[in-house]
């Protein structure tokens, strides 16, 4: 969000630059100068926003230039909307010598040169307090924190919670399990986090049917940030029951050469789970199926939030989508998480008006639908879009909301006659994690919790 607060801000700047040249005087030189000094802070800022949820200083020093970047916008707006004002009353020549206009651009001089130590200053504190030498030691630590919670997830030991999954897992087992020419076939889950792919993903790794398909199988957890050698090594680990201290001296040129070697001789399912970007896959496949052409056919089932990727990951086999639960479905799962001492559902003693409650609770976690055309106009006022070449912004904005569709971050609740996106919807996970994080970033501030839809 800090990228693109600046950015907007930079573009502000730039138009005021071009249109208001002639009536800016002496002030245009510290427009100028914050201008060129916010694009060099603006190339920094993307990998800064990712660090600042774990590092502190980091995190501070975003949101001072949020904060900064914000006032700049305010003190724009406030002097071109006087400056809209008075040349309504004047004449453009009387306007520029009028005691009214000198003294709006004097007080827009004084603004600018605040706001131009304070972007100094917030520079200096950048390099004093060393965020920048911070960032890769905090990298690495993340990548540390990564790497454990994959490690734990490989144990394959939590509880699958696999309510509603029984038609899915019995389509996606009979898609690993079909005959194919093919010597890779990749079967992708798709859906936004939080809708389960990883338990439908557990669910049909478990089957025993398809444990009987292969020679061997083995669970990657992939995420955001890996290291290929790990990965690797604990794919060895699993499909040839190899101890993982053994591997520990390979590099990654030996871990393939074995994992190949393997693949060249047995039928294999690898499960790669929660693969982010096309560039991931491409990686994966680069370093586990070097081999293809020789040997056995392998099996991959995949799981990602982007349609994307999955499509990139196999053009043949359409994506497979998980949907969301339905009434009967929803309430067995609140039911079992409420009564987790009673594992089946016939087994759980509640009576009729607690089994009403209960209810009344799912029908509420229903999901809010907005037009998708409502939306737009809400980002374009915001300033959340930009300007892009003849384009305009309502297209650019219908551009971006079918691009977070295709990363499962908003879901199309209905579609118009030519393809568009009528309305929208988002998952209550990721609306409560938009709230959260908007109001970290000062977006928004929400009165009364009695109903987020009117805010």
């Amino acid at each position: 969000m800090a990228e693109r607060s600046v950015s907007f801000l930079i573009a502000k700047l730039g138009s005021l630059l071009l249109e208001e040249a002639n009536f800016l005087g002496g002030v245009k030189t510290q427009i100028l100068s914050l201008h060129d000094e916010l694009e060099w802070i603006n190339s920094f800022l993307r990998d800064a926003d990712a660090k600042r949820r774990s590092n502190r200083r980091v995190n501070l020093w975003v949101s001072q230039v949020k904060s900064l970047a914000f006032d700049a916008e305010d003190i724009i707006d406030l002097y071109m909307l006087q400056i809209v004002q008075q040349r309504q009353r004047n004449m453009v020549k009387r306007f520029m010598g009028s005691s009214k206009y000198l003294f709006t651009l004097h007080m827009l001089g004084k603004e600018m040169e605040d706001i131009n130590r304070r972007i100094e200053k917030i520079s200096a504190n950048k390099l004093k307090y060393g965020v920048e030498a911070f960032e890769t030691g905090q990298t690495l630590a993340r990548l540390d924190d990564g790497l454990a919670r994959k490690r734990r997830r490989d144990t394959m030991e939590e509880e699958v919670d696999d309510v509603g999954f029984e038609k899915d897992s019995d389509e996606v087992a009979t898609l690993l399990k079909q005959e194919d020419s093919r010597q890779l076939l990749v079967v992708p889950i798709v859906g936004m986090g939080g809708l389960g792919k990883t338990t439908l993903a557990k669910k049909v790794y478990n089957r025993s049917d398809v444990k009987n398909t292969f020679d061997s199988c083995a669970w990657v957890y992939v995420s955001q940030e890996y290291r290929i050698k790990d990965l690797l090594s604990g794919a060895i680990a699993q499909l040839m029951m190899h101890p993982k201290k053994e591997l520990e001296t390979k590099d990654e040129e030996d871990l393939v050469r074995i994992l190949s070697g393997h693949l060249k001789e047995k039928r294999c399912m690898i499960v790669f789970d929660d693969v982010w970007k096309r560039e991931d896959w491409d990686r994966l496949k680069l370093a586990f199926l070097v081999h293809q052409g020789e040997g056995k056919q392998q099996r991959v089932l995949l799981t990602t939030r982007n349609v994307e990727v999955a499509k990139h990951a196999d053009p043949l086999i359409a994506p497979y989508e998980l949907g969301l639960l339905g009434v009967k479905e929803s309430f067995e799962h609140f039911s079992k998480k409420v009564f987790q001492y009673q594992e089946r559902i016939e087994e759980r003693s509640y009576s009729k008006d607690l089994e009403d409650l209960g209810k009344k609770l799912v029908a509420r976690c229903e999901d809010y639908e907005i037009s998708s055309q409502k939306l737009i106009r809400i980002w374009v006022a915001e300033g959340f879009i930009l300007q892009r070449g003849e384009e305009t912004m309502e297209d650019t904005a219908e551009e971006y909301l079918e691009e977070l569709i295709d990363r499962s971050m908003i879901q199309a609740a209905s579609r118009r006659p030519d393809g568009g996106v009528e309305k929208c919807r988002i998952h209550d996970l990721l609306w409560d994690l938009a709230v959260s994080e908007a109001k970290k970033d000062k977006l928004l501030e929400i009165y009364g919790s009695s109903n987020y839809q009117d805010s």
